[in-house]
């Protein structure tokens, strides 16, 4: 399996956690405004204080051996070929959790509706919760 050539990273000291990231996520890949749908999610700890980390974006981390991608016995795992991205084609998906529960980081998505799942497919290479982060918290890495 080839490596990854890109990924995001997260600063948490620059997150606000306004959720701008989960709207255009599930906004440009399912046209409709549904975190629940996103493929970043924010996470919130309440038990800290102003000091320390209390918002957190979490996105796929494009790992090298891909768990999910393994796991998948139909095929409907992919990797992009411009960015490296484990992308789930959700033609082939046939909604089995084989990527879920293979995922060490909880970081692919069901939707429930279409009882499908998806994961951070980086956009195609121009991530778009990247482009709207209002505080720049989100960075995208691409290896040339």
């Amino acid at each position: 399996m080839p490596n990854s050539r890109a990924w995001i990273t997260t600063n948490p000291t620059q997150c606000v956690g306004c959720r701008t990231c989960e709207i255009v996520c599930s906004l440009s890949h399912d046209g409709a405004c549904q975190p629940s749908l996103s493929r970043i999610n924010t996470t919130y700890d309440p038990t800290k204080t102003l000091v320390s980390i209390a918002v957190m974006a979490n996105v796929c981390r494009q790992c090298n051996t891909a768990d999910c991608f393994l796991a998948c016995e139909h095929d409907a795992l992919t990797i992009d070929k411009k960015t490296g991205a484990r992308v789930i084609d959700p033609k082939k998906c046939v909604g089995c959790g084989a990527c879920f529960e293979a995922c060490p980081w909880d970081m692919i998505v069901k939707n429930e509706e279409a009882e499908k799942y998806s994961k951070c497919d980086l956009c195609g290479g121009d991530p778009q919760c990247v482009k709207y982060c209002p505080a720049d918290a989100l960075t995208f890495i691409q290896l040339t």
